[in-house]
């Protein structure tokens, strides 16, 4: 699981990097970012009975994963909703 989501941080930071979007833009720019909807697809697998991966479920896990720091990357989160939603990013931790 861990290496998973250094996997997705790695490639969310690479492929949306200085980008703060909400959780539906990420998943609508994976689209279009192979690496990074492979990476997403694999935190976020498909469970028995709950449908498939989408917005919905990525927010449950970024909340579970929001400040962790992974190979010097940190996902992070507004701390204002907007009537869109919460606007996430990952970037570099300073060392």
């Amino acid at each position: 699981e861990r290496e998973e989501a250094a996997t997705l941080f790695k490639a969310w930071h690479k492929e949306l990097a200085g980008q703060r979007l909400t959780l539906r833009e990420v998943w609508e720019a994976a689209k279009k970012k192979p690496g990074l909807q492979v990476a997403l697809r694999a935190v976020i697998r498909e469970q028995k009975g709950s449908g498939p991966p989408d917005a919905h479920k990525l927010g449950y896990w970024c909340r579970s994963w929001r400040f962790r720091v992974l190979d010097g990357l940190r996902l992070f989160s507004d701390q204002t909703k907007t009537k869109d939603g919460f606007r996430w990013w990952v970037d570099k931790v300073p060392s």
